[in-house]
């Protein structure tokens, strides 16, 4: 007990000491950002919406920022995003060019106008900040984009059509943990948003699950996955994979099984044969009186 509680808070402090490092990391590579993380924006064909967009200088420089609009789209299953020029000239952007200094952080405004007649669907552009600054190893470029989805809900139906495939994991799990993933493919005219989890259910009761939030774009198919803790104990366990639309409530939801082997489980599983078969010699040639 003593020996679990010690490799309890050693593997704390170093899951601590981990957390505080890519913090500080990632909090030096914050340069230029922008807020908020992206805009949704919901219009019928021909209609106007305005919205506002923070862009923050993160540096202990000056800086002149570049706003422009782009489209981007997923390139893989990791989705990985390509930006490029924008397909439609529906965002207009009130500043092309805004000054900050050091920490500042200004508001600037975007209009988004729908062209009259397009199809219904999913459009998908970005608010694009980029500068040059200087450092000890030269000149960089620093860019930031806030994704912009918008919804034309006129011009025909929203479809929402996806599906997943079987995960792809282990069938017998002996390490501490092990990987999973799943893909998702939209087949739909329109992005789904979704809450995505995976539980593991022993025969005798509910054990854990993790959820996490992500958008699937349309024409495109998304690689859901990560690591999961093995069971303590061994046994038969059930895996239960799916994900909710969060604009429509749906449910979509697939099960597979899984043996959990611990290691400690298959020491002990050795040892008793080694045992037992000692037994059975000792007991067959001890002597007789």
């Amino acid at each position: 007990m003593n020996l679990l509680r010690w490799l309890g808070v050693f593997s704390a402090a170093v899951l601590a000491t981990v957390l505080v490092s890519s913090g500080a990391h990632a909090a030096e590579k914050r340069g230029l950002t922008l807020s908020p993380v992206r805009s949704e924006v919901v219009l019928a064909a021909g209609g106007t919406k305005t919205g506002k967009v923070t862009i923050i200088n993160n540096t202990p420089k000056d800086m002149q920022v570049s706003l422009g609009v782009e489209s981007f789209s997923a390139t893989n299953g990791s989705y990985d995003l390509k930006f490029r020029p924008a397909e439609y000239d529906w965002v207009e952007l009130k500043d092309g060019k805004i000054d900050l200094k050091p920490g500042e952080k200004t508001v600037s405004q975007y209009t988004v106008r729908v062209s009259p007649g397009v199809s219904a669907g999913g459009y998908y552009f970005a608010v694009v900040a980029s500068t040059m600054v200087r450092s000890d190893m030269g000149t960089v470029t620093l860019r930031a984009a806030m994704p912009m989805y918008v919804t034309v809900n006129s011009g025909g139906k929203l479809r929402r059509d996806s599906d997943m495939a079987d995960v792809k994991m282990p069938r017998v799990v002996t390490g501490e943990d092990f990987p999973f993933s799943f893909d998702v493919e939209n087949k739909g005219n329109v992005h789904v948003s979704g809450k995505f989890t995976v539980r593991v259910d022993s025969l005798w009761g509910s054990n854990y699950e993790q959820s996490e939030q992500h958008a699937v774009f349309p024409g495109s198919v998304r690689t859901v996955g990560g690591v999961l803790q093995s069971p303590l104990l061994p046994g038969l366990y059930q895996m239960t994979y799916g994900y909710k639309d969060l604009d429509t409530n749906e449910e979509k939801a697939k099960t597979t099984y899984f043996v959990s082997l611990p290691l400690w489980s298959i020491v002990a599983a050795g040892m008793l044969v080694v045992l037992y078969t000692a037994y059975r010699l000792y007991g067959h040639y001890r002597p007789r009186k």
